[in-house]
C-alpha cells in the first residue's frame, strides 16, 4: 500500500481552497437563514413547562475543551422540545428560569416557517422568544440583534484572510525568481 505524502507546497494549496470553501458555507448560511426582524415573523405559542434541561457542556476540541450552554424544555401541551441557541447564552436569564415550577404557564416564540413541524414527532425547534407570566426570559429584541448581527460574515471574513495567507505564503516561498 503506497503512503500518501503532501508536500508543503500542496499542502498550503489545499488549505486554502478548504479555507475558501468554508468562508462560501458560512457566507451561504447567512444568506438562506431566516430572516427575523419583528414580532410578525414568530409565531406564539402558550403553555406549561413540563421539563427543562439547562447545563453546561464542555466539547473536546483539540487539546482543549469548549464550554457550550445546553437549554433544553418541554411543553406540556406539544411533543417538540425547544432549544435555546447557544450563541444566546448572554441574553437568557438562566438564574430566572431556573425559579420556574413545573407547569408554571410560558409564551414562547419560534420560526412562523417552522409551524408544520409543531406536534409533528419529536423535532427540535429553536426558540427565539420567551415570555412567563411576570418575566421575561430570553427578549426578542436582544435575540434579533445577535441573530441578524455578522457572526457568519465575521467567521468568513477570517477563513478567506487564511486562504490569502496560504497563497501568500506559497507563492512567496516556492516562487521561482527570474533575473
Amino acid at each position: 500500500m503506497r503512503k500518501l505524502h503532501l508536500d508543503e507546497k500542496k499542502s498550503l494549496l489545499i488549505l486554502g481552497w478548504i479555507c475558501i470553501i468554508v468562508a462560501l458555507g458560512l457566507l451561504l448560511a447567512d444568506f438562506i437563514k431566516p430572516v427575523i426582524k419583528k414580532r410578525s415573523d414568530l409565531l406564539f405559542i402558550k403553555g406549561p413547562l413540563q421539563e427543562y434541561n439547562l447545563t453546561n457542556k464542555y466539547v473536546r476540541s483539540g487539546k482543549s475543551s469548549i464550554r457550550k450552554m445546553e437549554f433544553t424544555f418541554r411543553l406540556a401541551n406539544h411533543s417538540n422540545e425547544f432549544r435555546v441557541m447557544d450563541r444566546l447564552e448572554k441574553v437568557v436569564k438562566k438564574a430566572a428560569f431556573k425559579k420556574l415550577f413545573h407547569g408554571d404557564t410560558l409564551t414562547i416564540g419560534i420560526l412562523k416557517t417552522r409551524e408544520k413541524l409543531l406536534d409533528k414527532g419529536k423535532d427540535e425547534l429553536k426558540v427565539y422568544s420567551i415570555d412567563g407570566t411576570a418575566e421575561t426570559f430570553l427578549d426578542l429584541n436582544d435575540v434579533v440583534r445577535i441573530y441578524n448581527g455578522p457572526f457568519y460574515k465575521i467567521r468568513a471574513g477570517i477563513f478567506l484572510l487564511a486562504a490569502v495567507i496560504a497563497f501568500w505564503y506559497r507563492k512567496k516561498r516556492y516562487s521561482i525568481k527570474r533575473k
